[in-house]
């Protein structure tokens, strides 16, 4: 119930939900990374990397939740950790794409700009429809002054996100 929830974008009723099931089955790990996703989207960063870190602490090696704590630590600002995240998350499940886009975002941050669009082609090469990965390595590029080859990523990546849904 709280998935369908979170999928019509009813996030309230389904953080209920979510503590519902978890009174129910506290060990859920993967209950837990979905009560902080819904937390997340909620904006309570807080309780969301909470319930990431019990997910975690259930269990280890959930290479998804490491992702996820990754990117509510970045939103806080907090590069070095969500580094950390996404690195664990990549030693877990180095076929993430996802995960290799974020820590390509998180190393941008930090002004490692070779660092992050090497983990844009890693992405890339995983998922060649990943349409944030060709747009963020695109900035990558233009941020190394690489006018063209910026703006030629930034369309791929538009087209991508307009027809691959």
């Amino acid at each position: 119930m709280g998935l369908a929830l979170y999928n019509q974008g009813k996030l309230e009723q389904a953080i209920a939900e979510y503590r519902q099931a978890l009174r129910v089955n506290p060990d859920s790990a993967k209950t837990h990374n979905n009560l902080a996703n819904a937390l997340y989207d909620a904006g309570k960063l807080e309780e969301a990397i909470a319930q990431y870190h019990q997910a975690l602490h259930l269990d280890p090696s959930f290479a998804y939740a490491h992702n996820n704590l990754g990117n509510a630590l970045f939103n806080q600002g907090k590069l070095e950790q969500a580094i950390a995240s996404y690195q664990e998350a990549l030693r877990l499940n180095p076929d993430s794409a996802k995960a290799h886009n974020n820590l390509g975002n998180a190393l941008l941050y930090q002004g490692k700009i070779e660092e992050a669009i090497a983990e844009y082609q890693k992405a890339l090469q995983l998922n060649p429809n990943l349409a944030m990965a060709n747009n963020n390595l695109g900035i990558a590029l233009f941020a190394q002054g690489k006018l063209n080859q910026g703006i030629a990523k930034l369309g791929v990546g538009i087209w991508k996100e307009l027809f691959n849904k």
